[in-house]
């Protein structure tokens, strides 16, 4: 491997200036340091940069930008991803890769901290990488490859930064985008336009990141996926294809399975149909839709007014397609067609809180929440996997979660309409996939994050919200240009070692205690607490937060009384794949 960290052998008055350099630039987090480090891959030389995190000396060597597929453009819209021509040459590596279409608006209010790039391009197949080894002589380094959330919408790869991650825990950490929306999810149904684009990016970018790897230090047979969200549901359904066998050892899924409702399309030609409609596309014939469409600008099919018809859910999403995903995913699921490849499954404490619902629930909910809003609301979750009629399920439902209806505080009944909505959508399917997973002998964890963070201006009774646990994955060891105006306590920043050193434990060993497993010590925070292994029988899980303790049997009514309903509704599903 040739791997130079200066453009030209230093002189010893190179050497002076550099040792002269480094004692003038104090190690703040995400500042450059003055020289460059360089990898050389085939014919291309990616020039980096080299950034350091509060409380670490080890140097993390930045690679941003590695474009890893070629642009998905003309006739590569709405079709699988192509291997890009190398650069010859040399490609700067030190600036983010544009965001994939979005709206950016939208993205900046949905993620509480700074963009690092607003620029857009439909050419944004791109990966970034952060490692802290370059010497070809040490043993190379587990890989976390992360995968942004969004509603696979919105974000990025650039969002989540790995320095931390990777200067704590001694782990390479690859963020990558993928496509989103109409772009990344587009389903006729049929050949000519199967869908899960933006999967199959994935699946590209992994590949580029086995093959590649070793030239920045890292294992690539020992790969973990992680992902919150979208992220997360994107980690759990490539257990379920057979494509992606072999191209991931672990994975991690943060607040996303692969069988919540929300995870998936059930209908995507009437959605191919809507957006040819208002674009003035034929819909007689999937070939010409779909040619229409590669016709259309970004701005044309990103501001399309699609008439919804009601649906409150997302439309642009995964599908069942028969290539990537050849079956219903709680059919897979339950008859043990995943692979057994070592997993961690986790939810928030209140995964429905408050954003999520405030900005995918319908216009006005949570401002004006009534008694009465609990049954409506509760129909609209079920009708987006079980249609028809739902007035039994809704009076089961209310009874569960609801039983008191003459309680006279408001907040009341949304407490328990978002407790309801955050069992049907991240907790039973958190628990339906541990339990599958366990039963097929799969090394499994499970936990619950509850660690609110300090800065939280949601309201008081609402604990860990969606999302809110990406804050804990390194950001508060950057500098403010990443954090934005999050103040992390002495206790969170605790925490956040505790967390990274779970997640890299399991990316590392298949076990979040570490390689000696309840034995571990840990040398820079004390030692690690205890968190065991999910067997169906026990249901153990750890309580993740700042004194993290063991629990059992989360909620074994409700969470039963959702996944019966899941299995129901799969059923159906499966009955009409096979009409």
């Amino acid at each position: 491997m040739e791997v130079n960290t200066t453009q030209r052998t230093p002189t010893i008055l190179c050497l002076i200036t550099l040792s002269i350099c480094a004692i003038l630039v104090k190690a703040q987090p995400g500042v450059r340091e003055p020289f460059e480090p360089k990898v050389q891959l085939g014919k291309t030389t990616y020039n980096g940069l080299v950034l350091r995190v509060e409380g670490s000396k080890v140097p993390v060597y930045a690679f941003r930008g590695i474009y890893y597929a070629a642009p998905p453009t003309g006739k590569n819209r709405f079709a699988l991803p192509e291997p890009r021509r190398a650069v010859v040459g040399d490609y700067d590596a030190t600036k983010y890769g544009p965001l994939c279409p979005q709206n950016v608006e939208y993205t900046s209010h949905a993620f509480k901290t700074p963009l690092p790039v607003t620029d857009t391009s439909e050419d944004c197949l791109t990966l970034d990488i952060y490692t802290p080894n370059l010497d070809p002589n040490r043993a190379p380094l587990t890989v976390m490859v992360w995968i942004h959330s969004g509603g696979f919408n919105i974000g990025g790869g650039s969002l989540l930064d790995g320095t931390a991650l990777a200067a704590f825990q001694n782990v390479i950490v690859v963020t990558l985008n993928y496509r989103l929306g109409a772009l990344g999810f587009l389903s006729t149904g049929d050949n000519q336009a199967r869908g899960n684009w933006g999967l199959h990016d994935q699946i590209m970018a992994l590949g580029w990141v086995y093959d590649n790897i070793k030239k920045f230090g890292g294992n690539g047979k020992q790969i973990t996926i992680v992902g919150e969200s979208a992220g997360a549901v994107s980690v759990a359904l490539h257990y379920l294809s057979p494509l992606s066998s072999g191209h991931f050892q672990r994975g991690i899924a943060q607040s996303g399975t692969a069988i919540s409702h929300i995870s998936m399309v059930d209908k995507p030609r009437m959605w191919a149909n809507a957006l040819a409609e208002v674009l003035l596309c034929s819909t007689d014939q999937s070939r010409k839709l779909v040619e229409c469409l590669r016709g259309k600008t970004i701005e044309e099919i990103l501001h399309a007014d699609i008439d919804r018809k009601g649906h409150v859910g997302l439309i642009f999403t995964p599908v069942v397609d028969n290539s990537f995903l050849k079956s219903d995913p709680f059919f897979l699921l339950s008859s043990g067609r995943f692979l057994t490849n070592d997993f961690m499954v986790g939810f928030n404490q209140d995964g429905m809180g408050y954003d999520l619902m405030r900005s995918r629930g319908p216009p006005g909910l949570m401002d004006d929440f009534k008694p009465e809003t609990f049954r409506v609301a509760a129909n609209l979750i079920l009708q987006s996997f079980a249609p028809g009629d739902t007035t039994d399920i809704v009076d089961a439902v209310e009874g569960l979660y609801y039983p008191n209806k003459d309680v006279s505080d408001e907040s009341t009944p949304l407490e328990k309409l978002l407790e309801a909505s955050g069992d049907c959508l991240f907790v039973a399917p958190a628990v339906a996939t541990v339990d599958a997973f366990s039963a097929a002998r799969a090394r499994t964890y499970m936990y619950e994050f509850r660690q609110r963070p300090s800065f939280s201006t949601l309201p008081s009774w609402v604990g860990a919200d969606h999302g809110e646990d990406e804050y804990f994955l390194g950001l508060a060891f950057l500098g403010e240009d990443v954090r934005g105006n999050f103040e992390f306590t002495t206790e969170e920043k605790r925490f956040s070692h505790v967390m990274m050193s779970y997640w890299a434990n399991f990316a590392k060993f298949g076990d979040p205690n570490g390689k000696h497993g309840r034995n571990n010590t840990m040398t820079d925070i004390g030692k690690l607490p205890y968190w065991p292994r999910y067997f169906p029988r026990e249901k153990l899980y750890l309580k993740l937060e700042s004194k993290p303790s063991v629990g059992k049997n989360i909620k074994p009514e409700k969470i039963g009384f959702w996944n019966k309903l899941f299995a129901a509704a799969s059923q159906n599903r499966k009955r009409h794949e096979e009409l």
